[in-house]
Parts: C-alpha cells; structure tokens; sequence
C-alpha cells in the first residue's frame, strides 16, 4: 500500500502528500465529527481524502472510502461534495474527461476550488483515458 502513495506522490510531483495522507485526512474527519469548532470542516476532509483516493486510481478503495464517509457522518450523502466525488469517480470509471470537467466546472461555480484540489482533479482528469478512442 505505501508503494502506492509513493508513487502517487511522484505523480502528483507534491512532496508534501505523504504515503498515508487519505488516512490522516480521514483520521482527522474523523476526530473532528465529535468536535463542535471542527465538525464544520468534516466535509471538505472528506473531499481532500476522496480526491486522494481518486488520484489512486483504485476505484474500488474509492467507493469504500465513500461508504466509510457516510458511516461516520449520515449527513455527508446529502452534500454537494459527496455528489460531486461520485460523480467523479463515474465519470473515471466511464472514461469521460467531459463529464469529468463539467462536474468540476459545476461544483466550482457553486464552491471555488482551491489550489491544491485543482492540480490533482486535474491531473486525474489527464489520466482518464477517453473511452471513445478506438484506433483498432
């Protein structure tokens, strides 16, 4: 598993993602659910720990760190962020970097992406290998 981070933080080009940077983001989620000054915050932890899961490229870890995140906060399925993460993981899933731009575009006009969340999605959407691209 730290094989995989490492390599993703290569990718990434970030040396500040360390190998276990999803689980700290989901460790603090965690703690700050129970926290009145914190709890606020739980959902865009949930977004930076599903981005670092997309950026993975393991779709199935994704879909049960989703599921954990609702476990832990019932609410976060009713919000913008949880919806856009499923929507992004299908639109990975699907091969559709047009779908995936215009889920980003959406939420961005609604809530502004910071700097660092939008040099992963969109390194993750120049990995998505464009399904209609049959040379064969």
């Amino acid at each position: 598993m730290a094989g995989r981070w490492s390599v993703l933080r290569r990718w990434i080009g970030d040396t500040r993602l360390r190998t276990n940077d999803g689980l700290t983001k989901w460790q603090v989620s965690r703690s700050a659910i129970n926290n009145n000054l914190m709890k606020w915050s739980v959902k865009d932890y949930f977004l930076k720990a599903g981005i670092c899961h997309l950026a993975s490229a393991d779709l199935v870890a994704t879909q049960r760190a989703l599921d954990s995140y609702m476990e832990l906060d019932p609410g976060f399925a009713q919000t913008r962020e949880f919806k856009l993460l499923g929507d992004l993981k299908e639109a990975v899933e699907q091969g559709d970097q047009e779908s995936f731009s215009d889920k980003l575009f959406q939420f961005d006009q609604m809530s502004k992406l910071d700097k660092w969340k939008t040099k992963i999605l969109l390194r993750i959407k120049d990995a998505i290998e464009e399904g209609g691209e049959d040379f064969s």
